[in-house]
Order: structure tokens, then C-alpha cells, then sequence
């Protein structure tokens, strides 16, 4: 007769998956430092970098291939391109504060 032991498939030498660590070489030189409840931050040259080499692309299948090279998806460049149109990714303005005439 063989024992049924009921522990629900689970090992007791697994690792919780709460408990896994990834090990990374460095921090990522495109990511803004920081935590965002919406996900990755992007620097501006790197949102433009994405957004020159998609304008480059002229062939079926190059824009698929640039956003894999860079690691993002196609709902990201179309964030960036939101941004580019609107304006968010014009160079910072120089100078003071603003001020409002009274």
C-alpha cells in the first residue's frame, strides 16, 4: 500500500519565490534612480536615443528588432512619443525661477 502524503506538491527545500534574489552586474545607466509605483523611468536621452532609431526604421520588422535591442515594448514608444509631441522631452529650460508679474 503506498503512503499518501498530501503537502500540496511543494518541497520543503524550495525557495519562496518572495525570498529569490536577482543578481545584477551594475545598475542600469538608462533607468532614473528611484522607485515608481508606474513602472520604469527612463532618462531623456535615452527616450530620445529610442525615438531617433524608430524614426530610422524603414523596414517591416526593424521596429520590432530596435525595441528588442533596447528592451522595451511598443506601448513604451508609443509613451514616448506622447511625450515627444507634447513637448516633455524639449532640452530644460535655463535661467532662474519663474516669476509671475503682479
Amino acid at each position: 500500500m503506498s503512503e499518501n502524503n498530501n503537502n500540496s506538491g511543494t518541497r520543503s527545500d524550495a525557495v519562496p519565490t518572495t525570498e529569490l534574489q536577482i543578481e545584477r552586474i551594475g545598475p542600469d545607466p538608462h533607468v532614473v534612480a528611484g522607485v515608481s509605483i508606474y513602472g520604469t523611468r527612463y532618462t531623456r536621452a535615452f527616450k530620445l536615443q529610442v525615438l531617433k532609431d524608430a524614426d530610422a526604421c524603414a523596414e517591416p520588422g526593424d521596429i520590432g528588432r530596435m525595441l528588442r535591442r533596447h528592451g522595451v515594448t511598443h506601448t513604451t514608444l508609443t509613451s514616448f512619443r506622447r511625450q515627444r509631441a507634447s513637448g516633455a522631452l524639449s532640452p530644460a529650460r535655463t535661467g532662474g525661477p519663474l516669476r509671475l508679474n503682479a
